[in-house]
């Protein structure tokens, strides 16, 4: 696993958010107190965005809800073994290395490991950074625990076909009034967030001083139905919100994306 590493403070919340480091100056941080993460997958520049994506090399699971023992017995089961296993304070991450992936079938992946592994919903975009093993998760900095490795399968590299057939999410039942928002064009979550895709698709042109709250609550609910989660609804919000002026308070947007997520 060869990576990009970064840092981000575990419990000292003054401290600046996550940003790129070197290998070498990995060990100190943690020593400070300082989580290392790392992004599994190529971005032109080193600047983790999805317009920079280069290259998947990795889908992605990060289970941290209920009993270790139980995670490994579903992780057990799977049709397709992981490449690796780490695990983590809480849970385990496990990856699969990526023969062929593409952007556009990732999030379904991506979708179908979540309802596999009862594992987090967020990691549908490519851009997410998880812990790196060797290092220490402090967020307790009485009770450090070493995140590690604990499966290590090289050879298992797999392609884009199998895994489609192998974790194919539930179909979503969508009420009949709420069709119109989540058939939208029939155009993936995906691209509908990509910011040259806001005004085709979340038709942000639409916004103005006197209509901010209910033009991106309308978005919220749109992206909502099309299956993005809160962390997402929420991220894409404020990122649309950084462009309009002038741009609403982030208690609002907030306020926008729990009422949509009740």
């Amino acid at each position: 696993m060869v990576s990009r590493l970064y840092a981000l403070h575990d419990y000292d919340k003054t401290k600046k958010g996550m940003f790129p480091i070197k290998p070498e100056d990995a060990k100190k941080l943690n020593e400070q107190g300082y989580g290392i993460h790392w992004t599994p997958q190529d971005f032109k520049n080193g600047e983790r965005k999805t317009e920079n994506l280069i290259k998947i090399n990795y889908w992605l699971a990060d289970i941290d809800t209920g009993d270790k023992e139980k995670m490994l017995r579903r992780i057990a089961c799977l049709p397709v073994e992981p490449t690796h296993i780490i695990e983590t304070k809480r849970g385990y991450h496990c990856y699969w290395r990526a023969k062929n992936a593409t952007i556009e079938n990732y999030p379904t992946i991506e979708k179908g490991i979540a309802e596999a592994l009862f594992a987090d919903g967020s990691l549908i975009t490519p851009t997410h950074t998880l812990r790196f093993p060797g290092f220490y998760h402090q967020k307790d900095p009485e009770h450090p625990f070493l995140i590690k490795w604990v499966w290590k399968k090289p050879e298992n590299i797999y392609s884009e076909e199998l895994m489609l057939r192998c974790f194919k999410p539930k179909p979503k039942i969508v009420p009949r009034f709420e069709q119109r928002f989540s058939n939208y064009g029939n155009v993936e979550l995906q691209t509908m967030i990509l910011p040259e895709n806001w005004v085709k698709f979340l038709h942000t042109d639409r916004i103005a001083q006197g209509s901010r709250n209910n033009e991106l609550s309308r978005i919220a609910y749109m992206l909502k139905m099309k299956g993005g989660d809160y962390n997402l609804v929420l991220q894409t919000l404020l990122d649309i919100n950084r462009t309009i002026s002038p741009p609403l308070d982030y208690s609002e947007i907030q306020s926008i994306v729990k009422g949509k997520f009740k």
